[in-house]
């Protein structure tokens, strides 16, 4: 099951779909999977305590650019911000009318990797997806894109 746990303050501002939890427990035994833990951590103590409000397209970009990009390094799971991209195409599962999708935010595993072969078919998976989700409160509350 995915899903991802943020206090009331931060869920009226950005929630995102990104970590894997089995039984109550955090299970993060991949480096990229505490790579991108970290920066939910930070990004969602950040929201806590921070006045800033965005939409959805607003919360992918602010994490990717704030909290991916300054972590990326040759000794982390991210050595690249060219592996990040944002509103990045995947293949969809078989039977989808559709053959890809546009993803909120997607990392591959060699920077120049992308979904396409050389006849424009969606074939490669990427490293990582995620969607996200915006909640609000009040008189807008209702308009956000879904994913």
């Amino acid at each position: 099951m995915w899903t991802r746990g943020f206090s009331k303050a931060s869920e009226d501002r950005c929630t995102s779909i990104a970590e894997i939890t089995l039984q109550g427990r955090w299970i993060m035994t991949k480096p990229i999977d505490r790579f991108i833990d970290g920066a939910l951590n930070d990004f969602s103590k950040w929201l806590v305590t921070s006045t800033w409000r965005g939409k959805e397209r607003d919360c992918v970009n602010l994490f990717a650019m704030r909290f991916l990009i300054p972590r990326t390094g040759s000794t982390a799971a991210i050595s690249d911000p060219a592996l990040i991209r944002i509103e990045g195409t995947v293949p969809q599962p078989r039977g989808y009318k559709c053959l890809y999708a546009p993803k909120d935010l997607v990392v591959w595993q060699n920077p120049l990797d992308v979904a396409w072969d050389d006849q424009w078919r969606p074939v490669k998976d990427p490293w990582v997806v995620m969607g996200w989700k915006t909640r609000r409160s009040g008189p807008h509350a209702g308009d956000c894109c879904p994913i």
